[in-house]
């Protein structure tokens, strides 16, 4: 018994073709969680937007991040207007206790998109789980930080889907 059972599957296509594989695939399930590339311009962000409750925009507080985060966030917005029941928030990810990183979170909470008061930080942890195929969930007590830092931002993600829109 995983603390966090899941199935991971992959999609590709065009986005029509994407969106229909995610509606066969969210049959029965209670939620279904779509990782998409970083890019606004690929077909599984469209087909994402399309058929989410919540996009969640992962944001690392570096001013690269920061700049493609607004044009993530236009992209969430315009999707938003579309569908009133989508909401939309940033999650702070890989975060560094430096006056930069600091500053970047600042300017990120001018954005209209609402930031999670909670995020993950930059943690050995969560890339030893991906280097074992897993997540900072399998990998005990070492990462028990890490672990209630996801534990967090589940959390918060839950209170975003359920709140009425």
């Amino acid at each position: 018994d995983s603390p966090f059972p899941a199935v991971v599957k992959g999609f590709s296509g065009d986005a029509d073709a994407i969106a229909k594989a995610i509606d066969a695939f969210a049959t029965g399930l209670d939620i279904v969680l779509i990782d998409c590339p970083p890019s606004i311009e690929h077909p599984h962000v469209a087909a994402a937007l399309a058929r989410a409750h919540v996009a969640l925009v992962p944001v690392v507080p570096s001013p690269p991040d920061l700049w493609s985060a607004r044009a993530v966030e236009r992209l969430v917005l315009q999707a938003m207007r579309k569908r009133p029941k989508l909401s939309g928030a940033i999650v702070v990810n890989r975060a560094q206790r430096t006056a930069l990183s600091s500053s970047v979170i600042q300017l990120l909470r001018e954005f209209e998109l609402p930031v999670l008061r909670v995020g993950l930080s930059q943690r050995n942890a969560f890339a030893q789980s991906a280097a074992v195929g897993g997540s900072v969930l399998d990998l005990g007590k070492a990462a028990e930080i890490a672990q209630q830092e996801v534990a967090r931002v589940t959390d918060a993600l839950l209170r975003l889907l359920a709140r009425p829109k």
